[in-house]
């Protein structure tokens, strides 16, 4: 954990943590990065299940039809 960047590996820890994180990991995740980046990896994730694309699309106010995960090719 300590070899990873947070910044350069910013993606893939912002898509681990909205689909795996609990309470503590996302609170951690909104001290680390700007909130219009968590937002975008909302909108261009394709990790999210529906469940967790219905809440982020809720909490960051993301028109639900815009999510990439909704349109699972």
């Amino acid at each position: 954990m300590a070899n990873i960047d947070s910044q350069e590996n910013a993606d893939y820890i912002i898509d681990r943590l909205l689909t795996k994180g609990d309470l503590s990991s996302w609170k951690w995740l909104s001290d680390t990065y700007e909130t219009d980046q968590v937002k975008q990896r909302v909108i261009e994730s394709r990790q999210l299940s529906n469940k967790d694309a219905v809440f982020y699309s809720t909490i960051y106010d993301i028109p639900l039809e815009t999510l990439r995960c909704m349109h699972k090719e």
